[in-house]
């Protein structure tokens, strides 16, 4: 039996509780409510019902619970009230939770915990045959056929539509199965590896991420050295909003074999620098080969010109002891150069706040000066200034490109008098967020009045493993 991932989530009315025992709540997956809850102190099976609520804030005595959760309808007790459909009312027989929204029982922030004695008591791995998703797995042939048409693109007709999202209905089907009986899924998927369609491929790589052996990764291996047409494509998806090609894929399930001496850590050191940048490699090498990474950063950085700036997200990687504010230093002086250019270009932002001041647009100005202010200061920026900037007689043309935020993200376009235009990417706080630069070029002196044209809004957000932290 294997319990749900922090030990089983509670749902509101909209959420789904499955009704297959074997369903269970599991990482990187849409979450779904426990079917097995059970209390610590009464031992009784947690009950769920949907649309009712206790008619008093006031205290329950156990009793009066006990007696409750007895009733086959709880709205034959005066202590009860009918309430909003997308609420659900858990009950046992000593205790009571009303769900408006999602809460894990045993969350990593324990001050999160709604402080219940309940806990998920585990689901069933199956074995063949099982029906999953409306298909009949009698065999293993069947589950080689389900594995290759998902893979294919394909999608089970009565997946929720959560699960319809990426590969996540084939992903849980495999975390159901018996070990066994799911590697047969990761034999398709490695099978897909001398595929020449980029769809299929890229799907089995991410597949694979979540499921590959060691061995696995090692034939993932050899398509990073064989595939070369097929490494560049675009993908559909990838482990992380980042990752938007063949390689970047690839280049994550490889990752842990980074962490030892041999043909992947060799390969992973010779394409760092051969001027193909790749975040998913660079975290690989951070992660997994810190002291290599940290000792060539400044050869790195000049075997990518152009395109550097990716090497400072990917300083969230290293361990967090040898995380260093100098670190992003190294790379920010190759870059940028003598710091007047930094205070220059400072000092144009600041005379743009103060263009926004004497707008209805005021209140925008904080996060676009913090943006360059923090840069110096070592924080990750929100900002990037490509390609130079162009004088027009009295005006200067300068190209602010906001290329990846977290959270909520709010897109505002600013336009007066056909003169500014800008694009700023908010966090739900109304400030710019963590965002990737590549170059911070030099701006042609003297300075006179901003135009900014909006630059095109990359994908948000990232994997879980990326969460906001200053390297």
């Amino acid at each position: 039996m294997i319990p749900c991932f922090y030990s089983g989530y509670l749902v509101d009315g909209t959420g789904v509780i499955p009704t297959d025992v074997a369903e269970r709540e599991t990482e990187f997956l849409p979450t779904i409510g426990c079917s097995r809850l059970r209390c610590r102190n009464c031992g009784a099976q947690v009950r769920h019902v949907v649309g009712v609520a206790f008619a008093t804030k006031e205290d329950i005595e156990p009793s009066a619970l006990a007696t409750l959760y007895d009733m086959p309808d709880l709205l034959m007790s005066p202590l009860m009230h009918r309430t909003r459909d997308e609420w659900r009312l858990y009950i046992c027989r000593c205790d009571r939770w009303l769900e408006t929204d999602k809460t894990a029982l045993d969350p990593p922030d324990r001050d999160d915990s709604p402080g219940k004695p309940w806990y998920c008591e585990g689901h069933p791995l199956m074995a063949l045959p099982y029906t999953y998703a409306g298909a009949s797995i009698e065999t293993v042939t069947d589950l080689r056929t389900v594995t290759q048409c998902g893979l294919s693109g394909e999608v089970q007709p009565v997946v929720r539509a959560a699960d319809r999202e990426k590969l996540y209905w084939l992903l849980r089907l495999h975390g159901q199965l018996e070990p066994d009986v799911a590697l047969a899924m990761t034999n398709v998927a490695a099978v897909n590896l001398q595929e020449n369609n980029a769809a299929t491929l890229a799907r089995s790589l991410w597949f694979l991420f979540y499921t590959a052996t060691e061995q696995h990764r090692e034939r993932v291996l050899d398509v990073l050295k064989t595939k070369q047409e097929l490494l560049t494509a675009p993908i559909e998806f990838g482990v992380t909003t980042l990752d938007n090609t063949v390689s970047n894929t690839a280049w994550r399930v490889v990752a842990p074999l980074v962490a030892q001496e041999g043909a992947a850590r060799e390969y992973a050191r010779s394409e760092a620098l051969a001027n193909r940048p790749s975040r998913a490699l660079f975290d690989a090498l951070a992660q997994y080969d810190t002291d290599w990474f940290l000792t060539h950063l400044e050869e790195i950085v000049q075997s990518i010109p152009g395109n550097a700036g990716v090497l400072i997200d990917s300083l969230i990687r290293l361990p967090y002891e040898r995380r260093s504010i100098k670190n992003a230093q190294r790379i920010r002086d190759l870059l940028i150069g003598k710091e007047v250019v930094l205070d220059e270009l400072t000092n144009t932002m600041k005379a743009f706040a103060s263009m926004l001041q004497k707008t209805a647009l005021k209140d925008l100005h904080y996060p676009v000066t913090q943006s360059l202010t923090l840069l110096r200061d070592g924080t990750e920026l929100a900002l990037e200034v490509n390609p130079p900037a162009v004088a027009q007689g009295d005006e200067l043309l300068l190209t602010l490109n906001i290329t990846r935020a977290h959270s909520t993200v709010i897109t505002t376009l600013i336009k007066q008098d056909k003169k500014l235009h800008l694009v700023i990417l908010l966090g739900s706080k109304n400030m710019v967020e963590r965002i990737l630069y590549k170059s911070l070029i030099a701006l042609p002196m003297p300075l006179g009045p901003l135009l900014v044209r909006p630059g095109s809004e990359a994908p948000t957000g990232e994997a879980s493993s990326d969460r906001a932290s200053n390297s």
